[in-house]
């Protein structure tokens, strides 16, 4: 037996055990706080609400930054390279951006 046997063995021990925690405390709730099921439906809706419009906005902060990166050098590579079609492309995306202003402020405008 080596070091790693006991720790997966304690480690799913552990697990086991606050798995069987969570599913006492959830029968016990159900059953007694029947109210609660209402508010935690909506509580529960904001909060992923919330968090998926962070991820969106953090998503496309990334996108903002890997666009920037990819604009700069990208396009002067591709000129000093001479593929000059390739960076008339990337123009034609650039200022088709405009169509989309209201909508992809952040992401156009950099």
């Amino acid at each position: 037996m080596s070091v790693g046997f006991y720790f997966a063995f304690g480690h799913s021990t552990i697990v086991f055990i606050a798995a069987f925690v969570a599913y006492w405390t959830a029968s016990v709730a159900e059953r007694n706080f029947e109210f609660l099921k209402n508010i935690g439906g909506i509580v529960s809706t904001c909060i992923s609400a919330f968090f998926l419009f962070a991820i969106a906005l953090i998503n496309i902060l990334i996108l903002r930054g890997v666009y920037r990166a990819f604009r700069t050098n990208y396009m002067v590579n591709c000129l000093a390279a001479g593929i000059p079609a390739l960076a008339i492309c990337i123009n034609l995306v650039q200022t088709g951006c405009n169509w989309f202003e209201p909508f992809m402020f952040s992401v156009c405008y950099m």
